[in-house]
């Protein structure tokens, strides 16, 4: 998943099977996101909705993660270095995200520029970001 400038991560899991916290699905962490798969299309997510109403204890551990519905538009085929270009704009953006990584993001990008194919950018960003859960 990318967020446009903002962030990428993996999830490993099929479309209707995605999760996120409440805060995040507040902060609409959907918005302006893509999804980029293996064979190398980018999906854009046009709406991500709870898929039931919070449980007390879900409202009550905020950091916890709830199903989520993800309704996804048209595929698109792109080419590797254009993921990376994206991936790029979100290293280069000094935001909060980037301090979480588990490397600098100029060793991140250096790595990215090196993939050829979309499977290895996908393990390359597995590497440095927590999978989502």
């Amino acid at each position: 998943m990318i967020r446009e400038g903002k962030s990428f991560w993996v999830e490993a899991r099929q479309f209707g099977e995605s999760s996120a916290t409440l805060q995040a699905l507040e902060e609409r962490c959907f918005h302006d996101a893509w999804c980029y798969d293996a064979s190398g299309r980018m999906w854009p997510i046009v709406n991500a909705a709870l898929k039931a109403r919070p449980s007390f204890l879900q409202r009550l551990c905020p950091w916890r993660r709830v199903p989520v519905e993800l309704q996804v538009g048209m595929p698109t085929s792109i080419a590797a270095a254009d993921i990376v270009a994206r991936l790029a704009t979100v290293l280069r953006s000094s935001n909060a995200f980037c301090e979480g990584l588990s490397a600098p993001p100029t060793d991140i990008l250096a790595r990215f520029a090196s993939a050829q194919a979309p499977s290895e950018i996908i393990a390359i960003a597995r590497d440095y970001v927590d999978e989502a859960e």
